[in-house]
């Protein structure tokens, strides 16, 4: 075991430490109780088992300055934040020490320890927005380095009902915003009608992970102008004066089995009067200039990621 030095004191019971290239620490391992004094509190490091869900061996993380950058606590501590108090078992900071991320719940899930096991103690919160409210178990909250809210990443599993700038829409992983508040960017719990500039469009990403939700497939301008979307299960046909152009979802071998595919969802984007297509680079075409026809492309069920969704339907 190791005595570290840092900008928080010495850390004790270093059992495994990384440095960069210049010597200064990147990450350790600790064995023994310390406690660190933080911009958010006083805080103790997770040091050793933690019940069947938490496991030593995690390690504490720091940005080259010397400033935390990850920070696994030993247990749940209540922690003040610009959305109130709230329950932490995992934190991350920015460079300046500002609050970037917080965790609720942190377990390690295993054998012994289930993601079911987890979600029956999962946090849950109530958001309230000047567009509506909603309240749902959440995985974890970012916030911007001033301290507003940046996104929102549910549980597994969960769906939520909001006001977006396109109506009533139902919302699985996440949402992301701008500064102000207003709604940037969400994810869609299903194959859901939205009215483009170019007509009706059924939006839904089927290959979405659902990690966090900081990047989603729905965005919005800050004004609630719709700005892109993916769809899994529309095919769009474009016509000018002498020439046409076809534009829908593409197709891959699954990893596990090669005799069925996945489905690579078209992403569209908006701005400027214009529609840009990303499929083999990007196509892009002024919308008066241009007719759009759009059709439902019909999947066939050795389709592997869309015949497994809960959501599509949408098969021969």
């Amino acid at each position: 075991m190791k005595d570290v030095d840092t900008r928080y004191g010495v850390l004790k019971g270093v059992s495994y430490l990384d440095r960069y290239q210049d010597g200064a620490l990147r990450n350790c391992v600790l064995t023994e109780y310390q406690e660190l004094l933080t911009t958010v509190g006083v805080l103790v490091p997770l040091f050793q088992d933690n019940e069947v869900r938490r496991k030593t061996g995690k390690p504490v993380v720091f940005h080259p300055n010397g400033l935390l950058k990850n920070l696994p606590l030993q247990e749940q501590k209540i922690i003040p934040t610009p959305l109130g108090s709230l329950p932490a078992e995992h934190l991350t900071f920015y460079e300046d020490g500002s609050l970037h991320r917080i965790f609720p719940r942190d377990g390690k899930i295993s054998g012994y320890w289930t993601e079911e096991d987890e979600g029956k103690i999962a946090y849950e919160m109530e958001f309230r927005f000047s567009w509506g409210s909603f309240k749902s178990r959440i995985i974890g909250i970012q916030f911007y380095p001033e301290g507003s809210l940046k996104s929102i990443t549910l549980w597994p599993g969960e769906v939520v009902s909001i006001k977006s700038p396109l109506g009533p829409i139902d919302v699985r992983t996440g949402l992301s915003f701008y500064p102000d508040g207003q709604l940037k960017s969400l994810e869609l719990a299903r194959p859901t009608p939205i009215q483009t500039p170019i007509g009706q469009i059924f939006a839904y990403d089927c290959q979405s992970i659902g990690i966090n939700g900081d990047d989603n497939s729905l965005c919005f301008s800050e004004e609630g102008v719709l700005i892109s979307l993916v769809t899994t299960t529309n095919q769009i046909k474009v016509q000018g004066h002498s020439d046409e152009y076809h534009f829908a979802p593409g197709f891959k071998p699954n990893l596990f089995n090669p005799e069925a595919l996945d489905p690579i969802p078209l992403k569209i984007r908006f701005a400027d009067n214009k529609v840009m297509f990303y499929q083999d680079g990007v196509q892009e075409f002024d919308i008066q200039e241009y007719s759009f026809s759009i059709e439902s492309l019909k999947l066939s069920a050795n389709c592997s990621s869309c015949s497994s969704c809960d959501g599509c339907g949408i098969l021969v």
